[in-house]
């Protein structure tokens, strides 16, 4: 009875043991992930606004700039 006991307090433990290298091994690759994606995001954004600063400042049927003062950069 007493084997039995220890056999199953030996597997319970194995099992947490390896249920918490998994945890940090996902936490560690999902975090990894999380800033990967907010970089993107953060240049994509910076992209877009470009983009739409761009479009603002130029004449649709010529493309040339539009604005006064050319050295000005866009906001």
């Amino acid at each position: 009875m007493r084997e039995i006991e220890d056999k199953q307090k030996q597997i319970k433990t194995n099992t947490q043991d390896v249920l918490k290298v998994w945890k940090q091994h996902y936490e560690e690759k999902y975090n990894s992930r999380n800033e990967n994606q907010q970089e993107e995001m953060v240049h994509t954004r910076n992209d877009k606004r470009k983009l739409a600063a761009n479009g603002r400042n130029k004449s649709k049927r010529t493309g040339k700039d539009n604005r006064k003062d050319k050295d000005r950069k866009s906001q």
